[in-house]
């Protein structure tokens, strides 16, 4: 919770001294999404599934954290939902993530999920 995330972290830090202005740490992840798609009308395709991810990497080129990898877990399961409409030659769709498990690896009781919201254009080539 914005102001409060420092003192429930700060035994984390480096330095007492760090902030979250001023820091940053990158989190790269490998996606791999199974869905199926199912037509619902003559143009609409609807999605469902699932997305595994694992944590391949964190960069913590500002040294913030003292070890940034154990922030997060190195896998999870998200759920995902979304449509697509075929427009002749052109797909024009959107779809949400969701977390079922926690991302949070530390001894607390905070939840970390991540939400994302994906949206596409595409045009078939051949």
């Amino acid at each position: 919770s914005g102001n409060g995330f420092y003192q429930l972290y700060k035994n984390y830090y480096n330095d007492i001294g760090d902030s979250l202005k001023t820091g940053s740490f990158r989190v790269n992840k490998l996606c791999l999404p199974v869905l199926v798609q199912f037509r619902v009308a003559r143009l609409l395709w609807m999605q469902a599934g699932v997305q595994y991810y694992g944590i391949i990497n964190v960069k913590d080129n500002s040294n913030l954290l003292k070890d940034a990898k154990q922030l997060f877990k190195s896998g999870n399961t998200a759920g995902i939902i979304g449509a697509t409409v075929h427009l002749g030659n052109a797909d024009i769709g959107a779809r949400a993530l969701f977390d079922f498990t926690n991302l949070n690896n530390l001894n607390t009781n905070d939840v970390w999920k991540q939400y994302m919201f994906q949206a596409h254009v595409g045009v078939k080539i051949f």
